[in-house]
């Protein structure tokens, strides 16, 4: 279980500014409801335990100053500590910290400090330095409010999401946030043991990201669909290279970098996502695309997304991802292997104006026509568009 949104309730912004006592309150209640919650619908099945404080707080607007993003992990963690002592039966729940959103975001970690070479107490520290200072009660902070439920140690899970590596296909990224995190520990926290989730991860067929740890010299790589020099352009269209990428996921899973007292490892791993969106049109509930076409007897129309890192395609097909993860033979994975288009500014159904030329299904507005920079989006349809 993961939180990125608050309830806006009674006018209290959605994303919490922490350094003000009334969203800090606000945002440690939602957390209490949401654990006492699960705990009435799961107790006799068995309640989740493993929760993210906030989901990709680095790309969040307000909680791009670290301090911020540290403080909501020790408010939930401190909520999490006091709710399991006033109800009888109740697990420990593991908050885990950061949720990053990439593995090479080690600014956001540790201030820019990647090597650990400057010294502590730059005027604004990365995440871990912040969580620190929380923890050990720093003036101006905000922690040790809550005597008994207080965290009084670092955590020991942290959480990141992993594209780059997969659909690179490598593991340096991962190698290196991993490493990182073993300094840290070694730092602030006496070596001692901490795992990491990998809670988001997958082959982006539609990634955007040009270098990594993987290729720092950038990749050449050319599609007719746009894209140049992408890692989406590699894995794109190309079954073989998804698979080798699905390969490279799994491999996710035994990075280890030792400690003074243990080792920093990933002990959870997880895949975005399974099946892309589809609807199906009926005539009770037909979709009216652009230029007057109507769908009405049974076609099934994928959901325009932003992203793309599915397992199946929308017609419920298995891409090649899925057969190099269990085993199957490549010709039994016939899915689409191209990305869908990126139109989440556009509701799928609303008329685009021309031109929309056919594209692998879909019909795809140019950029001019389309109003959007760097547009080549319309929406799709299985059918080929009328002339």
């Amino acid at each position: 279980m993961v939180f990125e949104v608050g309830t806006g309730v009674g006018g209290v912004p959605t994303v919490p500014d922490v350094t003000d006592p009334t969203q800090a309150a606000d945002y440690s209640c939602g957390v209490e409801l949401a654990l006492q919650a699960l705990w009435t619908s799961r107790q006799s099945t068995g309640m989740p335990t493993d929760v993210e404080a906030w989901n990709e707080p680095d790309m969040t607007p307000g909680l791009t100053d670290p301090r911020r993003a540290a403080m909501l992990w020790y408010l939930a963690q401190t909520q999490a500590n006091a709710l399991r002592g006033s109800v009888t039966g109740l697990p420990a729940v593991s908050v885990a910290a950061l949720t990053l959103g990439a593995p090479e975001k080690l600014a956001y970690l540790d201030a820019g400090h990647a090597r650990l070479s400057t010294p502590q107490g730059s005027t604004y520290p990365g995440y871990y330095q912040s969580l620190y200072e929380i923890v050990h009660c720093a003036p101006g902070y905000g922690g040790c409010q809550e005597p008994g439920a207080n965290p009084t140690a670092m955590p020991t899970d942290w959480a990141v999401h992993d594209y780059t590596d997969p659909t690179a296909p490598g593991a340096a990224d991962l190698h290196e946030f991993v490493a990182a995190l073993a300094q840290l520990t070694d730092r602030y926290a006496g070596g001692a043991d901490a795992n990491v989730w990998i809670t988001e991860s997958g082959v982006h067929l539609d990634s955007g990201t040009r270098q990594d740890a993987n290729h720092p010299d950038g990749v050449s790589c050319h599609t007719a669909f746009g894209g140049d020099d992408t890692f989406g352009c590699l894995v794109n269209g190309n079954p073989v290279a998804q698979a080798h990428g699905a390969q490279a996921w799994r491999a996710l899973m035994g990075v280890s970098v030792p400690t003074s007292h243990g080792a920093v490892r990933v002990t959870q791993l997880f895949w975005y996502q399974f099946a892309l969106a589809a609807m199906t049109c009926t005539a009770s509930e037909p979709c009216a695309l652009a230029n007057g076409v109507v769908y009405s007897s049974g076609q099934s129309l994928p959901i325009l997304h932003s992203w793309d890192s599915a397992m199946v395609d929308s017609a419920g097909r298995p891409r090649a991802s899925l057969c190099a993860l269990v085993g199957r033979p490549a010709a039994s994975c016939e899915g689409l292997s191209y990305a869908y288009a990126d139109a989440h500014w556009v509701d799928w159904w609303q008329p685009m104006p021309a031109p929309c030329p056919a594209h692998f299904g879909a019909w795809v507005a140019d950029s001019a026509s389309s109003g959007v920079p760097n547009g080549q989006e319309c929406y799709y349809s299985p059918a080929v568009p009328p002339e």
